[in-house]
C-alpha cells in the first residue's frame, strides 16, 4: 500500500521537494480554490459531470463513465466518516477527493478531476490540502491505494511522499477446494502474483484492452 505518515503541513510540504512544490503553486496561480466541501446536490452534480467527462482515464477504461446523476448521489450517501474535499474554477467544481476514516488513519477512496484542466495540477493541490485536513485532524496517516501496479501514478504517489508499505494477508482453507486452490496460488490476484519485471511490458496490454473493450460498449450503446 501507499502510505504517507503524517506530521504537520509545513513539514510535508518541505520534505516533497521543489517540482511539487511548484506544481501546488501553479494551480494556486490557475486561480484553483481547494475547500473541504459538504455533500449535497450541487457536489454529487459536480462529481457526476467529472465522471462522465471521458471513458478513459490514465489509458484504462473508467468504471464510473455513464453512471447516472442518481446512482451518483445514491452511492455518495452510503459512505459514512467521511470528508469531501473540491477544487474549484470560477465556483466549477473541476476536481475532487473523498477521504474515508478508520483508526488514525485516512484513506483517499477517490481523487478524480477534470482532463481538460490537467494543466493546473489540480491532483497537486487536492492532495496538498488533504494532507493538511489529515495534519488538523491528528490523523498519523494517509492511504492511496497500492503502488507497483501503475507507474506514472506510483511516481505521483512517490513525489508526494507516499512511501511502499507491505501489508501481509493470512489465509485459512475452510474446505479442501480451499487447501487446493491456495496450494496453487489461486487465492491471490493475478497483479500480485506477477513479478514486478514482468508487469511493466503488460501494463500497455492490459490498457490497450480496457480502452477498446469501453470503446466498444459505449460504440454499441451497452453502457449504464
Amino acid at each position: 500500500m501507499g502510505m504517507l505518515e503524517v506530521t504537520t503541513f509545513d513539514e510535508w510540504l518541505t520534505a516533497v521537494g521543489k517540482k511539487t512544490r511548484n506544481m501546488i503553486r501553479r494551480a494556486e496561480k490557475s486561480g484553483v480554490k481547494v475547500k473541504v466541501v459538504e455533500l449535497n446536490d450541487k457536489l454529487v452534480e459536480g462529481i457526476w459531470k467529472i465522471y462522465n467527462e471521458t471513458p478513459i482515464r490514465q489509458g484504462r477504461a473508467f468504471p464510473h463513465f455513464g453512471e447516472s446523476l442518481k446512482s451518483v448521489g445514491d452511492n455518495m450517501a452510503l459512505a459514512e466518516k467521511v470528508t469531501f474535499i473540491g477544487a474549484y474554477l470560477d465556483e466549477e467544481l473541476v476536481g475532487f477527493i473523498q477521504i474515508v476514516y478508520g483508526d488514525q488513519i485516512a484513506i483517499i477512496s477517490q481523487i478524480l478531476s477534470l482532463q481538460k484542466h490537467w494543466d493546473k495540477a489540480l491532483n497537486n493541490a487536492l492532495l496538498a490540502k488533504a494532507v493538511e485536513v489529515c495534519a488538523t485532524n491528528d490523523n498519523r496517516w494517509l492511504m492511496y491505494g497500492r503502488i507497483g501496479n501503475h507507474p506514472s501514478l506510483d511516481r505521483f504517489k512517490e513525489n508526494n511522499g507516499f512511501k511502499k508499505y507491505p501489508i501481509k494477508r493470512y489465509y485459512v482453507p475452510l474446505t479442501l477446494k480451499g487447501k487446493l486452490s491456495i496450494r496453487l496460488g489461486l487465492h491471490r490476484d493475478l497483479k500480485d502474483i506477477l513479478p514486478q519485471w514482468l508487469k511493466g511490458p503488460l501494463i500497455p496490454v492490459f490498457s490497450w484492452v480496457s480502452r477498446n473493450k469501453a470503446l466498444m460498449e459505449g460504440r454499441f450503446g451497452n453502457r449504464h
